[in-house]
């Protein structure tokens, strides 16, 4: 027989009783209730090559556990496709004792990739849904690569949508 954890328990209680009051999808509106966002908010490059180690500026701690939905970059500045000149944006997720970092979702400015930002409105990262359950205690960071001569990363908020499981 399976193991839940208490929330999951309760969860599925929450959505038989959604249903038995004809709540149409008992399922997405309780993930709802569930949900946790996390933000992660960087300054903008001083140059095109200018890469950021890995940061948890401001924290991101994961106070429970949970599985990462999707994850968008919204910057203050547009940034044009390029295949040739991008940024990679990588956001991790280390667990309790600060090791183990896992990739749960990558920005990457290249057309064929996620492309380019428009100012002010969010854009999708691509998440790694294999490493998209965080357990309690640890907390998600970021890591910024450039490829060919790169581009300015404009002030930014990466938005964590997690499901608390």
């Amino acid at each position: 027989m399976p193991t839940y954890t208490d929330r999951e328990i309760i969860k599925t209680r929450q959505q038989g009783q959604a249903a038995t009051y004809n709540c149409t999808d008992p399922n997405t509106e309780i993930a709802r209730i569930h949900t946790r966002y996390f933000q992660i908010s960087k300054l903008a490059d001083a140059m095109a090559s200018t890469t950021t180690a890995e940061t948890v500026t401001p924290p991101a701690p994961c106070p429970e556990k949970c599985i990462v939905q999707s994850v968008s970059i919204r910057g203050l500045a547009a940034v044009v496709a390029d295949n040739t000149d991008y940024i990679t944006a990588t956001i991790s997720y280390r667990d309790s004792t600060g090791g183990n970092a896992v990739t749960v979702a990558v920005y990457d400015s290249r057309a064929a990739n996620n492309g380019g930002l428009t100012a002010f409105a969010p854009t999708a990262c691509t998440v790694t849904k294999a490493n998209a359950g965080c357990a309690a205690g640890g907390s998600f960071t970021l890591t910024v690569a450039k490829g060919g001569s790169g581009k300015v990363l404009p002030a930014c908020t990466f938005n964590i949508h997690a499901e608390s499981v």
